[in-house]
């Protein structure tokens, strides 16, 4: 029977013993940086697709703001909280009311809801392969 202090114990033994140093992070550091650099990106390509001029410095500033507010993951997915304080922002630096909404309306349906159905039909197909495989592992052999 498993017990909770030796899995403890064993994790704690596990996480000892590991000394990734800094070679192992920069992989996931470029993967990060490259990610946000990316999502910056789809923010000024949906203000140039509406037309608007962005204050970049402060368009910047906004832009991680709003990246650390929704990492806070107050509600599922940051709904509400990254819109809101997106627009805030937008307007602050420069932009008018009406521009600021419909440049982050249009920013969290590219970066966000565009990408739900890929995660769901991922999460669909990885739920399926998993069971046919936890299936195929209990079919006892026939004699």
């Amino acid at each position: 029977m498993w017990n909770i202090e030796d899995g403890l114990s064993h994790l704690v033994r596990h996480v000892r013993g590991s000394q990734p140093g800094v070679r192992p992070w920069l992989r996931p550091f470029a993967l990060a940086v490259s990610n946000w650099l990316l999502d910056a990106a789809c923010l000024g390509a949906c203000a140039w697709g509406l037309g608007i001029t962005l204050p970049w410095p402060g368009t910047l500033i906004a832009y991680t703001l709003t990246q650390m507010t929704g990492a806070l993951r107050l509600t599922p997915g940051s709904l509400g909280i990254v819109e809101t304080s997106l627009t805030a922002l937008l307007v602050f630096y420069g932009l008018h009311t009406g521009q600021a909404i419909a440049l982050t309306l249009l920013y969290r349906i590219v970066s966000y809801w565009a990408l739900q159905p890929v995660g769901w039909a991922s999460w669909l197909g990885l739920t399926i392969a998993s069971r046919r495989q936890t299936h195929t592992l209990r079919k006892e052999p026939e004699t």
